[in-house]
């Protein structure tokens, strides 16, 4: 599609950097997930092994746990017929973004029962007005995208933006594979 408008040259510098950028997302993921996994090894939250690391400092064994992980859900998305760019990778990055906004509003709320009852000293806007709009636009802006995320999005008719239809889902009744909608 985006020859059609940027020429060949374009189309195929598009490609080259959408799999950079997908690239440079996998491997962030892949090693914020591995040092997660080493934190809450050291914190004896998950087993002792995640804890080590090797001559580098890296956290091999939540490096490798995390590798095997995600390899056998790519596997499975492939045997499965499903495309992992199309549905997996917009249903991770949709429950990631739902994740940190409902991990925003429920920080939020204590943070702001906290305010409200040790004002020290500071203005009204500080201590009431500013906090509540906060908590209140994390709010609407999490209802307003959590009919459009991924669970939800089936319950559509159409794409939000485009008016398409979206795609069928990869599940036993209709394995057919997406068409084009985002």
């Amino acid at each position: 599609m985006a020859a059609a408008h940027l020429g060949h040259v374009g189309g195929t510098l598009g490609h080259i950097l959408f799999a950079i950028s997908i690239f440079a997302a996998a491997l962030s993921f892949h090693n914020t997930i591995a040092r997660y996994a080493f934190a809450l090894g050291r914190e004896h939250v998950l087993p002792r092994v995640f804890r080590r690391t090797c001559t580098s400092e890296a956290p091999r064994a939540a490096s490798l746990t995390q590798t095997v992980i995600g390899l056998t859900v790519i596997v499975g998305y492939a045997a499965a017929g499903a495309d992992p760019v199309v549905r997996l990778f917009y249903l991770a990055s949709t429950s990631g973004a739902l994740s940190v906004l409902l991990l925003l509003f429920t920080t939020g709320v204590p943070v702001l029962g906290c305010i409200i009852a040790d004002r020290r000293g500071e203005p009204l806007w500080r201590t009431r007005i500013a906090p509540i709009l906060s908590l209140a636009w994390v709010a609407v802006w999490s209802l307003w995208c959590w009919p459009t995320s991924p669970p939800f999005s089936a319950c559509r008719s159409s794409h939000p933006c485009t008016g398409e239809s979206p795609p069928p889902s990869h599940s036993p009744v209709s394995p057919a594979p997406p068409t084009g909608w985002p």
